[in-house]
């Protein structure tokens, strides 16, 4: 008479064994399917650690391995041997992204598509986006520790995204003027960056804190500057007042200023034209790591790619193309390259 409820137990426990079971079985198959999910998102388990995985991809114009030979793509130029081809990967085929520049160790590469910021290894692999909001966001620039990049928002705020959380902070916003292309300092605390004054009547360039505060004036008539990556120089463009709203007289020649602001004189010959701010963030001068020469435009006929050395004042073509950076003391990323005629 007893053994019934020890059978009726023993049914009920081994009914909660199978139900057991059968709730890990179910558990490790999720568990399997997580990590295959994961797996297909992280992109590269040795990735640099401020780029989280499963980020959406910039929109392709056309299909990967189908882009015309140069235009619009960027191209790495070798300074000593004259060669260049196409940065590699998937990048060369996205014909809208623009306005590249390397990260200080040359692993990576910035740039801005369809209004957006995105980071991409050198070889076009492995792309994320880094700043995603609704507004207008273009020509990123890193930290000399490679952990932020300082951009442009919605044509008048100076934002930085720092890449190990992805949080983006505003610096400076200022609602009834422009800004353009912000650059750090070269100790990273300081940001440069080129804003319209007088109703956008003329152009200055200011610095801000790159921790945040207030916005320090150090040149009028004075646009696109970047620093030496010392942080002891500025290269920039000379601009006098707009001739009507939208166009700006200014010199491609370059100059250099001190930190402060204190003007050291031009180091290139002078060449003047009319521009609109459409075509501007092409025209950043841009210093080799060493810090002994800048490449920069020369505006005219054509788009050349000038690359000077600071001590000397010694020119040389590198090309024709768009927004020139080194990627190391020797080598130059060009967009629109071609070769010197």
């Amino acid at each position: 008479m007893r053994s019934k409820p020890v059978m009726n137990e023993f049914k009920l426990t081994r009914g909660r064994a199978a139900t057991l079971v059968a709730m890990i079985a179910v558990l490790s198959l999720i568990g399997v399917g997580i990590e295959r999910i994961v797996s297909v998102d992280r992109p590269d388990s040795t990735a640099a650690a401020p780029f989280v995985p499963g980020q959406v991809e910039p929109r392709e114009t056309v299909p990967v391995g189908t882009a015309s030979p140069t235009y619009g793509r960027p191209s790495i130029v070798d300074l000593r041997s004259g060669h260049a081809g196409l940065l590699p990967g998937r990048i060369r085929s996205i014909e809208t992204a623009e306005n590249f520049q390397a990260s200080p160790d040359g692993r990576w590469v910035a740039f801005d598509d369809q209004h957006d910021i995105y980071v991409a290894r050198i070889d076009g692999t492995h792309i994320h986006r880094i700043a995603e909001a609704p507004e207008s966001e273009i020509t990123p620039a890193w930290s000399p520790d490679g952990n932020e990049i300082v951009f442009v928002s919605d044509a008048d705020t100076v934002s930085v995204v720092d890449l190990r959380t992805r949080v983006s902070s505003t610096l400076l916003r200022l609602p009834s003027e422009r800004v353009w292309l912000p650059d750090f300092s070269g100790d990273g605390r300081t940001i440069l960056f080129t804003r319209t004054r007088g109703k956008g009547t003329w152009l200055e360039m200011w610095t801000i804190p790159a921790a945040g505060g207030a916005a320090t004036q150090i040149l009028t008539h004075a646009a696109f500057g970047s620093y030496s990556p010392d942080g002891g120089a500025i290269a920039y463009h000379h601009a006098r007042h707009a001739v009507e709203p939208g166009m700006w007289p200014w010199d491609f020649g370059l100059s250099l200023a001190d930190a402060d602001g204190t003007e050291r004189g031009r180091i290139t010959r002078s060449s003047c034209c009319t521009m609109a701010p459409y075509d501007w963030n092409w025209t950043r001068p841009a210093w080799s790591p060493d810090g002994s020469r800048i490449v920069y435009l020369t505006f005219g006929m054509r788009d050349v790619i000038d690359v000077v050395t600071v001590a000397t004042g010694e020119r040389e073509q590198a090309g024709i193309g768009a927004r020139p950076s080194f990627l190391d003391d020797h080598t130059l990323l060009v967009e629109r390259y071609a070769p010197p005629r």
